[in-house]
């Protein structure tokens, strides 16, 4: 028996492991769940991100709550909603602060293209 008959079991069988792995991770891939995709966000979603999760928000303290969304190409949105019995000094006072935290975390990274837009909305109480 020659040595190339002698390796053929070897190498079928090699052939075989590497064709079934192909198909398992083929397999795996077609399984994926949308929300395990790579996604990567923009500037502006990642600005957006770090800012609401440095925000405390406590509706039930100070009647009005703010968190931040993009808007457009450069614009971040402040949004607020408060209940009808907010005190409306402190709540501006805090959106104001808001306001200024966007524009010094954006100045930070060099974004000096970020705007900002407050939105405001009654909470129907």
């Amino acid at each position: 028996m020659s040595a190339s008959r002698r390796n053929m079991p070897i190498v079928c069988s090699s052939i075989c492991v590497l064709v079934l792995a192909a198909c398992v991770a083929y397999a795996q891939m077609k399984r994926r769940s949308p929300g395990t995709e790579p996604y990567t966000p923009t500037k502006l979603e990642w600005l957006a991100v770090i800012l609401n999760a440095t925000r405390d928000n406590n509706l039930a303290g100070d009647n009005f709550l703010i968190w931040y969304s993009t808007s457009g190409d450069d614009t971040i949105e402040i949004f607020v909603q408060y209940a009808p019995d907010v005190r409306r000094e402190w709540m501006n006072q805090m959106v104001e602060k808001c306001r200024g935290e966007v524009e010094t975390v954006a100045r930070n990274y060099g974004w000096n293209w970020v705007k900002v837009r407050k939105k405001y909305r009654k909470l129907p109480i």
